[in-house]
């Protein structure tokens, strides 16, 4: 959890200390750039370490997860009756043990670390504009919010319409 909050947060930093030496260099002021260039590097190098424990972290727990689902679809398998292999191939079984367990893991894997990544993100810069600004943070969301519904409205659309062609398909043959 401290990876995945630290990795995020400080993302933010790097362009707020990045804005701080454009500024001195504005004001011929280079006494402090050295610093902050150095503070950046150290942001970044943070950074870059806590994204690698967090994507370590995820795919560990997602092997965890498909070497327990291997399992437990196996022993499933296992205590099926004779019956049940003289209808069922086993080189279906076996391509379904291997193939849907690894969609699951590279699901679990990949995914919901960057479905926890960014919605850190999002909070963090939520929080952020509204304290720099809760009109602006207003004006921000009152835009969201209108695209986000009619996206869900549209992808509503579009799996009903799926769903028709599936379901004609099934009809023809």
């Amino acid at each position: 959890m401290v990876a995945l909050l630290g990795g995020s947060v400080a993302s933010f930093a790097v362009p707020a200390l990045l804005g701080f030496v454009v500024n001195r260099m504005e004001q011929n002021s280079f006494q402090d750039i050295n610093a902050a260039c150095l503070w950046m590097i150290a942001i970044i190098a943070f950074s870059s370490v806590a994204s690698g424990i967090r994507g370590f972290t995820f795919n560990t727990i997602s092997e965890r997860i498909a070497k327990h689902l291997r399992y437990d679809l196996l022993m499933h398998l296992l205590n099926k009756d004779v019956a049940f292999y003289d209808i069922h191939k086993t080189g279906d079984l076996l391509s379904r043990l291997s193939n849907d367990v690894t969609v699951v893991q590279n699901g679990l894997g990949t995914n919901v670390s960057m479905f926890a990544r960014a919605s850190v993100t999002i909070i963090v810069s939520i929080a952020i504009l509204s304290y720099i600004s809760w009109q602006l943070t207003l004006v921000t969301l009152g835009g969201i919010i209108p695209v986000c519904v009619s996206a869900a409205i549209y992808a509503f659309k579009i799996r009903a319409l799926t769903k028709q062609l599936q379901d004609r398909k099934a009809e023809l043959g």
